[in-house]
């Protein structure tokens, strides 16, 4: 494992939602996206972004999300 991998704020395994902050910002306050919680199955780093591929536990929510616009669940074990 990299020093990358062992840094970085988000790992395979984590369970993540969007982020309040993202949801105001698009206008989702209603609906499956605002509950949506999901684990961590995959990483994508690029020199600018960081992909998250999530395992969701709605149906029809994308799998791939920026991980600026993600944020950790806590208390939450799956």
């Amino acid at each position: 494992m990299s020093w990358v991998d062992r840094v970085a704020p988000y790992k395979i395994g984590d369970i993540v939602q969007y982020s309040a902050a993202w949801l105001r910002n698009t206008g989702q306050y209603t609906g499956d996206v605002p509950r949506a919680k999901g684990k961590i199955v995959g990483i994508e780093r690029t020199p600018s972004y960081t992909i998250a591929e999530i395992e969701w536990d709605l149906p029809d929510i994308p799998t791939r999300v920026n991980v600026a616009n993600l944020e950790k669940v806590r208390g939450l074990s799956r």
